[in-house]
């Protein structure tokens, strides 16, 4: 399983607008994909802010642009798990989207954890859920919202401990050698695009 996690340590040559593809070495993660093959990867969020998210690929020698991870974006090979806050993993029944998608018909999914803070600001109670969470969560049940920052068993705002595990396929005709796999998560209640990345390899497949 590779783990992606979004974070970011300012360092004396690292800084607030460099450019991770101009500044960062390559960090070998021995992670290795043989193409066509279903593997894992593990994400964990920190502050929900909704949304979908895809993974891609960009050789490790090329310009690390938007463009070149739009070249190969990876499906996903089946509904993804959640390890909930209690520490159960269940199985989840994944929405993917396909349409108004980019790159065109690609599969982006929704994140899975709906969020609880401020979600009807306006219109109503600020503390609800934006759809039903996907685990039991007795304050759903209770119709007891979490307040502020909190974390149910599978919802909340201030995530510390609920890890999400996708599953995706590499393309069968991707040619061997080095990638960055690049996650990218488009933020639905705010104005934010994530990004985390990881160097990966991928071999040929096996005859």
């Amino acid at each position: 399983t590779l783990t992606l996690t979004l974070t970011l340590t300012l360092t004396l040559t690292l800084r607030f607008g460099d450019l991770g593809s101009k500044v960062l070495p390559r960090y070998p993660t021995g992670t290795v994909w043989e193409a066509g093959s279903a593997v894992e990867t593990m994400q964990s969020i920190r502050a929900n802010h909704g949304g979908g998210y895809q993974y891609r690929l960009c050789p490790l020698n090329s310009e690390l642009t938007e463009a070149c991870f739009q070249d190969t974006p990876l499906p996903f090979a089946d509904d993804s798990s959640l390890m909930l806050s209690n520490g159960t993993v269940i199985k989840l029944e994944s929405t993917f989207v396909t349409q108004g998608t980019l790159p065109v018909g690609s599969a982006w999914q929704m994140l899975p954890i709906p969020d609880t803070d401020h979600v009807r600001p306006g219109i109503g109670p600020a503390e609800s859920w934006t759809f039903p969470p996907p685990c039991y969560e007795p304050r759903y049940v209770e119709d007891r919202p979490l307040a502020g920052l909190s974390e149910g068993r599978c919802s909340g705002q201030w995530m510390n401990n609920i890890t999400i595990y996708d599953q995706l396929r590499v393309p069968v005709g991707l040619a061997p050698g080095e990638y960055v796999l690049g996650l990218r998560w488009d933020c639905e209640t705010s104005a934010q695009v994530w990004q985390s990345c990881a160097d990966i390899t991928v071999t040929a497949p096996k005859k």
